[in-house]
């Protein structure tokens, strides 16, 4: 008897190590970039790239008057003040098409996700966030509809809860960050957007793409209200998924914590001309 209950007290001591260890190992701390991720520049077929153009150029121009035409056409006698001559400026507003590129310094991404602690029903929401994001955004105001969303990147190795321990355990286990750090949005297709846009006041409009975590990659949709104001564009972007979405096991730690599948990610950004 009393070698069975000393076979059964190592048993628990190396389980209890083994525990520990896995532990500890799980929540080490991960070494992580600390820039944000590199994306691809945003340039329509038929156009230079951005490098190429000044970005708030991006427009062509009105044919040449040929001899004939200009021969043939019959001269309008006006007296100054009374109109606008053939050569004046056209009529109504006529802004070009612009590129704004995501600061990442005035720009985060986050997410949030509820965690039940077992032993005492305890709901906690943590949001964990990182301003390592890339992108760009060409607006048309006088066409949204021509306004074109590029890729855009954010490295989800870098997001920070305010629990050092959780970060490490996502990055090395739950999401895999340390190994698949880019989360990445393409091939934008942009709705609901209003007739113009005008300077200072918000407007709204809906964004589906192609969104890739890990491995995995979906069509996913977001609500985006944006502020247009000279250089200057903010906006906030929000959508709502299940991590099983994406090929994420929520977390679940028996008789401890479980993570719920649904999760809120948003974009809040600031982007310029970088005029």
């Amino acid at each position: 008897m009393r070698r069975i209950l000393l076979a059964l007290a190592g048993l628990i001591v190396l389980g209890v190590l083994g525990a520990v260890i896995y532990t500890l190992r799980l929540t080490a701390d991960v070494e992580v970039a600390t820039t944000p991720p590199p994306v691809a520049t945003l340039a329509p077929e038929s156009e230079p790239t951005v490098a190429q153009v000044p970005t708030d150029v991006i427009t062509t121009s009105a044919p040449a008057t040929t001899e004939s035409s200009a021969a043939t056409t019959p001269a309008v006698d006006t007296a100054p003040g009374d109109g606008p001559t053939a050569a004046g400026p056209p009529a109504g507003p006529n802004r070009p098409a612009r590129v704004y590129r995501i600061d990442p310094k005035r720009s985060q991404a986050t997410y949030k996700v509820d965690e039940v602690f077992l032993e005492d029903n305890r709901l906690e929401s943590p949001v964990g966030t990182t301003r390592a994001v890339s992108g760009e955004i060409r607006v048309n105001p006088d066409k949204p509809e021509a306004t074109r969303v590029g890729e855009i990147a954010v490295d989800i190795s870098q997001l920070e809860t305010d629990q050092p321990r959780r970060d490490n355990a996502i990055r090395r286990q739950w999401l895999e960050s340390a190994t698949y750090p880019i989360a990445r949005f393409r091939n934008a297709k942009l709705s609901a957007l209003p007739s113009r846009v005008e300077d200072g006041k918000p407007f709204t409009f809906k964004m589906t793409g192609d969104m890739t975590i890990r491995e995995m990659t979906r069509k996913q949709t977001w609500d985006v209200t944006a502020t247009l104001d000279g250089d200057t564009l903010r906006g906030k972007a929000t959508t709502e998924l299940k991590m099983t979405q994406y090929g994420v096991e929520p977390p679940n730690i028996a008789g401890f914590v479980r993570v719920e599948d649904d999760v809120t990610l948003t974009l809040e950004f600031v982007a310029t001309t970088g005029r």
